[in-house]
């Protein structure tokens, strides 16, 4: 028989274990509990703070979506990260909205102009297409310029931001519910900025409170 020197060591240890195991297995429930969600991306991009970004100059759209990968995984203490994907394709946004725009209807051929004297038809001027017409983005042609120092102190936010004004080519960024987005943007498209302000309701209901007459003024009857 095993004496009891030998047994309480032996149960201290089979307890450590299940603790340890346990303490395994729930840490891996909260990750996977962790879903990917457009705020919990912000929040990423805001509370995640580099000590010093490294410069990027001369960087693909495909590898700087690489970096920022591996340095959002790599902080985030979930171990989950961001996904940042690229849209090759053109994508035009509505304005005043987000969004694919359905792509114009073929309308109905329009007969041609009959000369009354000739009975021939009048020559009518034929659309000229563009000579650049638009294009998707490659991801590995389009490239970053000027960043060629460091960054120090900033969040990922602010270095996904200075990345994105560096490109050579116009590049818009979307926070979507599943990942950043890099897709084509127009050179004529203009930023869109949303702002969140504060009321107090209070003040805000004062406000509305009609006044009462103006000193001098004729009593309400």
């Amino acid at each position: 028989m095993l004496g009891c020197d030998v047994v309480r060591p032996t149960i201290k240890l089979l307890l450590l274990a299940f603790l340890f195991l346990g303490a395994e297995c729930l840490d891996a429930a909260e990750r996977a509990s962790v879903g990917m969600s457009r705020l919990r991306i912000r929040q990423l991009l805001s509370q995640i703070v580099l000590d010093e970004a490294p410069a990027v100059d001369g960087f693909s759209l495909r590898e700087v979506a690489e970096l920022l990968d591996r340095e959002a995984r790599r902080r985030d203490p979930a171990g989950i990260g961001i996904n940042f994907i690229v849209n090759p394709n053109i994508v035009s946004l509505p304005r005043g909205g987000q969004g694919n725009v359905s792509p114009p209807q073929p309308g109905v051929p329009v007969p041609p102009l009959i000369d009354p004297n000739t009975g021939l038809p009048i020559p009518q001027a034929q659309p000229v297409a563009p000579v650049n017409p638009a294009k998707g983005i490659d991801p590995d042609a389009v490239k970053v310029k000027g960043l060629t120092v460091p960054l120090r102190r900033v969040t990922l936010g602010q270095f996904l931001d200075a990345i994105t004004k560096s490109f050579d080519t116009p590049v818009r960024v979307s926070i979507e519910e599943y990942a950043v987005v890099f897709m084509h943007k127009n050179p004529d498209e203009q930023d869109i900025f949303t702002r969140t302000f504060r009321l107090n309701p209070n003040a805000f209901g004062q406000g509305l409170t009609p006044a009462g007459p103006a000193p001098g003024g004729p009593a309400a009857k």
